[in-house]
């Protein structure tokens, strides 16, 4: 019990969750919330960062063999997304 109490606290309290209740609220309370543009940049990096080091503690976590099959999967997005612009299907 006392793992999962952990354990969902862990998540609860993960930045991303906190942000997405954060513009939960600011919706549901019709708020006007606005960032200056130099804030919405900071975080949207601190997001970008928090969510990669939480990917990169997952995957350090994991056996060999099956983040060697996995890993190619993100290349194909980074190739296919520039190609898909070249031919004019973006």
């Amino acid at each position: 019990m006392q793992d999962a109490l952990a354990l969902a606290q862990n998540n609860l309290l993960s930045p991303m969750v906190l942000f997405f209740a954060l513009g939960f609220l600011a919706a549901a309370a019709k708020s006007d919330l606005v960032f200056p543009e130099a804030v919405a940049k900071a975080l949207s990096l601190y997001l970008l960062i928090a969510i990669g080091f939480k990917g990169g503690v997952i995957v350090a976590d994991e056996e060999e063999e099956s983040v060697s099959v996995t890993a190619p999967a993100p290349m194909l997005g980074v190739t296919a997304t520039p190609s898909r612009g070249a031919l004019g299907r973006g």
